[in-house]
């Protein structure tokens, strides 16, 4: 059975426990190497904190040697990890952060032909911490990828939000001018945007305008259909407008129907169904007194 590679071992965790001991009476010195060394470093200089750098770097620097010296490494990876993710949603470079590890590692591994004279104890406790090494940029890779789909997931959902807005154009109406290619992501979106105003509203009519879709066809009228038919169990009657000669062509030779849905040329048409469906009338001021 094959060994997994970003795995420590027992033997490794031994290892590195028993390196991490042996470091603790140099935690200064490789404080203050890795400290002297990043302000070297042209790719880390701008996200550097400002004051008494070694001060501000000493709690991450100890949270890491302690980790090697109480067999932590489990601990210290999902922590170093949730972290990386949420810099990474910031807009933490990925470079910024994999040279940042790889000068605390180089640092951190001058210290092991100094604390290990025999060569195959060298070797050993080489192999371990080059193991462990790994696997923290798996991590961080990892998490940084994660934290940077996080961030694009929020930005489409916002964008979704701004290009589905529901309008309360009348009491009891809501409309919801479309424009663009509607795929299934959108059309979820869409239907949850208007069931969230028809629930806030008690809305008992709403407009589905479809003046700027560039394409509608069997898939683009399904889930329009489905839309309505949603919002039809919140208690609101459905109107699609927008549905020019062209369009209406398209569907009858895709053999679509909108079945009990009423459809208007112009949200003009739509609007002034809706007014009427409530009872309404609209006419000129002073007509009606």
């Amino acid at each position: 059975m094959a060994d997994r590679y970003l795995e420590l071992t027992a033997n490794d965790r031994e290892r590195l426990v028993e390196f991490g001991h042996r470091l603790e009476p140099y935690t200064d010195q490789i404080i203050a190497t890795v400290t002297d060394r990043l302000q070297q470093v042209e790719e880390v200089v701008a996200i550097l904190p400002g004051g008494d750098l070694a001060a501000r770097l000493r709690p991450g620097l100890l949270e890491y040697l302690n980790a090697l010296k109480e067999n932590q490494t489990d601990q210290y990876l999902q922590a170093i990890g949730a972290r990386i993710r949420a810099r990474a949603e910031e807009g933490l470079l990925y470079e910024q952060l994999i040279v940042t590890l790889m000068v605390l590692e180089d640092q951190v591994a001058r210290f092991i032909r100094e604390l290990y004279p025999l060569k195959e104890d060298d070797l050993a406790v080489r192999e371990a911490f080059r193991k462990l090494s790994h696997i923290l940029l798996a991590t961080t890779a990892q998490a940084y990828l994660n934290g940077k789909e996080e961030t694009i997931r929020a930005q489409q959902e916002a964008m979704l939000a701004l290009s589905t807005p529901v309008v309360e154009v009348w009491e009891g109406i809501l409309a919801l001018p479309l424009i663009g290619t509607i795929d299934t992501g959108r059309a979820k979106q869409i239907t949850q945007n208007l069931l969230r105003r028809i629930r806030d509203t008690q809305a008992r009519i709403v407009i589905l305008d479809i003046t700027g879709v560039p394409l509608v066809d069997t898939r683009v009228a399904n889930h329009l259909i489905k839309t309505v038919r949603a919002a039809r169990l919140l208690g609101a009657r459905g109107i699609i407008v927008g549905i020019s000669p062209e369009v209406a062509d398209t569907l009858i030779s895709l053999d679509v129907a909108f079945q009990d849905i009423s459809t208007y040329f112009s949200l003009r048409q739509g609007l002034e169904a809706a007014i009427s469906m409530l009872g309404l009338k609209v006419a000129p001021e002073g007509v009606l007194r």
